[in-house]
């Protein structure tokens, strides 16, 4: 099977609201990137001429796709993946959601922490649960 190469975005996202996109139009905006190693030849390619063009502020590194889409998701920036059509995505009754967020034992003398968690609140605009 051949599958697309798409970008994938937030619903408030700019691109979002794009039919398609060009590379050129990849080269700006928060990237968020899984690992190459686990990703196509396509992907990891596209990914590194993305990762060129922007500041290490700009990218996210995840280790895996659900992660990278938890991300996206949260509003961090966008992602490149292979999606094809023919495959469906059908809810499971019951299952409990995933979770993502940040874990720390305390912020009590650590300020690095603290503005951390401060920035990553501001960059995702995520509300608490």
């Amino acid at each position: 099977i051949k599958a697309p190469v798409v970008c994938v975005t937030a619903g408030d996202h700019a691109l979002a609201k794009k039919d398609a996109v060009t590379l050129d139009e990849l080269h700006e905006g928060r990237l968020v990137l899984c690992d190459p190693h686990k990703s196509s030849p396509v992907i990891t390619e596209m990914q590194g001429s993305l990762i060129s063009t922007r500041p290490p502020s700009q990218m996210f590194f995840c280790e895996n796709i659900e992660c990278a889409l938890a991300f996206v998701k949260a509003g961090l920036g966008f992602t490149i993946l292979m999606r094809s059509d023919d495959l469906c995505y059908i809810p499971v009754k019951n299952a409990a959601p995933a979770s993502f967020g940040l874990y720390y034992k305390t912020l009590q003398n650590n300020p690095v922490l603290r503005s951390f968690i401060r920035i990553m609140k501001e960059c995702s605009q995520v509300q608490k649960l």
